[in-house]
């Protein structure tokens, strides 16, 4: 480290300036970097806490334009912002869904296709009428609900802080 001297007599310590080919050499480690692919974890597997020998997979590729839809589609009323979180969280589960797996064995229905919340087999077995109802009676309860969906949006990079209302920094 190099000392200064100011004018008004006060000494400072100054770091030296990286040399070009220490800058050279972390900058192309920087760059070989940045060319490396990049992995993202695109599906999850999640258990059904009621119903110990069913999973559930997830897709995780969720952009903020579809959680918007989700947010707006979920709203208790047209001209409130408060959301029913259960139905936000039961639109994130169907919409994300990619099949069931009992036993490790992917399920597939009759015409060999793969199961999801919407296939309307799996809605008769539960008896349920809709989409959301298959997801209530599959879970049992709204907690169940609520923690799969936290963990589908945190799995996709989404953390409860990019859900909270906008504040005003000037407040």
């Amino acid at each position: 480290m190099a000392t200064h001297t100011f004018d008004d007599g006060v000494d400072v310590d100054i770091a030296p300036a990286p040399s070009k080919k220490n800058f050279s050499t972390v900058y192309d480690q920087f760059r070989s970097e940045l060319g490396k692919p990049v992995t993202v974890e695109k599906e999850i597997v999640k258990p059904v806490p009621a119903r110990k020998a069913i999973k559930v997979k997830f897709s995780t590729e969720i952009d903020l334009d579809q959680i918007n839809r989700w947010r707006t589609k979920s709203k208790k009323s047209r001209k409130s912002d408060e959301i029913d979180l259960v139905l936000f969280n039961e639109m994130v589960i169907a919409s994300q869904c990619r099949g069931f797996i009992i036993d490790g064995k992917d399920v597939y229905d009759e015409n060999e296709d793969t199961v999801t919340f919407s296939t309307q087999g799996f809605m008769d077995s539960l008896n349920a009428l809709t989409v959301y109802g298959a997801i209530k009676e599959l879970y049992v309860r709204d907690s169940d609900i609520l923690r799969v969906g936290d963990e589908i949006l945190e799995a996709a990079g989404y953390g409860e802080s990019d859900f909270e209302d906008e504040t005003d920094p000037l407040d």
